[in-house]
């Protein structure tokens, strides 16, 4: 996928959000893929400055969030609502895909998954905020403390971790 609009250099090529180039990797990391993210250089060999912004605010999502797509596999339902999943032992990780800029992850919110088998569940790169979850008939339903104000993100992570 080209970051911008051309797979060839392009001068004052619009570039993708940093924010539907993550989610882009999520929603391919979540069904099995891998994505290859072109960048193209001018006649000198340099990228538009543009480019090196992007990438450096995905890096930095990457730092906190990174353990859930490196080393994953995909996991069914792959997609509930703007939530899609991905699984690496013991732990599945639930990304918030928020539909625009200004909406954070709601502090409710139901996943298709049995509550039963999971022993905690924590807000990525958000230090000490663990949710609480109870069933809610096929599904759980989790909640994030109520004093938690979720910040803007490219895409919120929580992990879940369940019984081996």
């Amino acid at each position: 996928m080209t970051a911008a609009t051309s797979w060839s250099w392009v001068k004052n090529d619009q570039y993708k959000s940093s924010k539907q180039l993550v989610q882009t990797l999520i929603t391919v990391v979540s069904r099995g893929g891998n994505l290859l993210l072109n960048i193209a250089p001018d006649a000198t060999g340099k990228w538009d400055d543009t480019a090196y912004a992007r990438l450096e605010e995905i890096g930095e999502w990457m730092k906190v969030n990174g353990v859930a797509i490196y080393n994953t596999q995909p996991m069914a339902p792959w997609q509930s609502g703007p939530f899609a999943f991905t699984r690496n032992k013991n732990k599945i990780y639930a990304f918030y895909l928020s539909p625009n800029d200004s909406e954070t992850l709601p502090h409710t919110f139901l996943l298709p998954f049995v509550n039963s088998t999971i022993k905690k569940v924590t807000l990525l790169g958000a230090d000490d905020i663990t949710l609480s979850h109870k069933a809610s008939g096929n599904n759980t339903e989790f909640r994030l403390p109520d004093a938690y104000n979720a910040p803007q993100s490219l895409a919120s992570v929580i992990e879940i971790e369940c019984e081996e």
